[in-house]
């Protein structure tokens, strides 16, 4: 996964930088139109391909993270993120 922009929910990682959650997914090839991507899939074989894979938005009062991946197969820097997007939705 490759961070998009700087946000509290990508905090501890550089903008641009590879996040390696080995994580999978059917991700949503998703128009996101008020909501802001954080994390996009990094494609190898497609380096400008824009699958969001961490997705939040701001309505109001309300907040939303949508993480578009399987959590459960994620190996290592899951808990900074989940961490991040708690604190931030808090």
């Amino acid at each position: 996964m490759l961070t998009k922009e700087e946000h509290s929910i990508t905090e501890g990682f550089a903008a641009k930088d590879k996040i390696p959650l080995s994580a999978w997914g059917n991700p949503c090839k998703q128009v996101v139109s008020t909501g802001k991507i954080a994390v996009v899939f990094y494609n190898k074989d497609n380096p400008d391909s824009e699958i969001s894979a961490i997705t939040y938005n701001e309505y109001d009062e309300g907040k939303t993270v949508h993480l578009n991946f399987h959590t459960e197969e994620i190996q290592s820097n899951f808990d900074q993120i989940l961490k991040n997007s708690i604190e931030w939705l808090l």
